[in-house]
């Protein structure tokens, strides 16, 4: 049997190009059917598997969201707060049904842009605001996309998501 180690390997075993054989993987509908299952059934049968990392490198697309906790100076949070564990559990459902993976970090300073600008992840979700207002405009005036959990701030220029705890407390307490 033949060994399959790259596209243009099955390609030349389907009698396609190179393009078909990525169209028919994709599921492009502008491959027909019979095309399409013969190049899947040698895929599978040489157990053939796509190379995600040269995919991300032409699509400019990581498929991957990065949850950031920015730890600053005298931060106290965990990752393993079972708050911030829940949290992330039904982020990492919801993005894996958009077929999205979930990088989870802890980080000093700006150390967090790093994972976007590097082209490692397509977004941020920015878990604390320890690292301050600056970092987020950082963000805002690079175009990255990202989303910060926490209350929505008086003239922000990007999507915040979470309660507001100090109108809840307050809330609690005029009911109290």
């Amino acid at each position: 049997m033949k060994t399959v180690k790259s596209m243009a390997d099955l390609a030349t075993l389907a009698g396609v190009s190179t393009s078909t054989v990525s169209r028919a993987l994709s599921k492009h509908p502008s491959i027909p059917e019979a095309t399409r299952a013969k190049i899947l059934k040698l895929a599978q049968k040489h157990d053939y598997r796509i190379n995600t990392r040269a995919q991300s490198l032409r699509l400019q697309r990581s498929n991957t969201v990065a949850a950031v906790f920015p730890q600053g100076e005298g931060s106290s949070r965990l990752m393993s707060d079972p708050f911030y564990l829940e949290i992330m559990g039904a982020i990492s459902d919801e993005l894996s049904l958009h077929g999205y993976d979930l990088l989870i970090s802890l980080t000093k300073g700006n150390d967090w842009q790093r994972y976007v600008l590097d082209k490692r992840v397509d977004g941020l979700l920015v878990l604390e605001r320890d690292t301050g207002e600056l970092a987020v405009k950082s963000l805002v005036a690079a175009s990255i996309p990202f989303v910060v959990w926490g209350p929505i701030l008086p003239k922000q220029a990007y999507l915040s998501v979470g309660g507001d705890s100090y109108k809840g407390a307050h809330t609690a307490v005029e009911h109290l």
